[in-house]
């Protein structure tokens, strides 16, 4: 009888009680990311109390499907809230404004040199083989428009930090 309520308790906190994220917190989940891998994601950011609530809930609401994408979480919500937006698909959208004037080959070309960037950034810093470092970049690299002058095109290519940090 004690054991019952203290899973029912446990499963009410886990649920219903909302967590607040630290700041803007954006949360990428990836094409096949499975149940389980998406409530590590979600657990880490700080966005829901436990991965096995979240998995739990995934089998009781088994008809709604999981959409991958960037998520922010801004404000306090709830498991069944997070789980609302990931199965609507409610993805945060980047805005790109490219200036009057430029076309599709000043944007590429503006694409590739911070790619290059980054790969030769990767093999001078990191001691990547070249091979290596496109493989990465090819993959893992986060090329951003950033503002704009009217001298310069300014994108940014970024890999994530945990690329390079031992797991805990």
């Amino acid at each position: 009888m004690l054991l019952a309520l203290a899973a029912s308790g446990w499963w009410a906190w886990a649920t219903y009680t909302p967590v607040a994220p630290p700041a803007n917190q954006f949360v990428l989940l990836r094409p096949g990311f499975s149940t389980h891998r998406i409530g590590v994601e979600l657990k880490k950011a700080g966005i829901i109390h436990s991965v096995l609530a979240f998995r739990l809930w995934r089998e009781l609401h088994p008809k709604l499907s999981l959409k991958a994408g960037e998520y922010l979480f801004d404000h306090k919500a709830s498991l069944p809230e997070v789980y609302g937006r990931i199965a609507r698909g409610d993805i945060y959208f980047h805005e790109v404004t490219i200036p009057e004037g430029y076309t599709v080959f000043d944007i590429a070309k503006a694409m590739e040199e911070a790619a290059m960037g980054m790969i030769n950034l990767l093999v001078e810093k990191r001691k990547l083989t070249r091979l290596d470092a496109y493989g990465l970049t090819s993959i893992a690299g986060d090329c951003r428009l950033g503002a704009t002058s009217e001298a310069e095109k300014n994108v940014h290519c970024l890999t994530p930090k945990s690329l390079w940090q031992a797991p805990r």
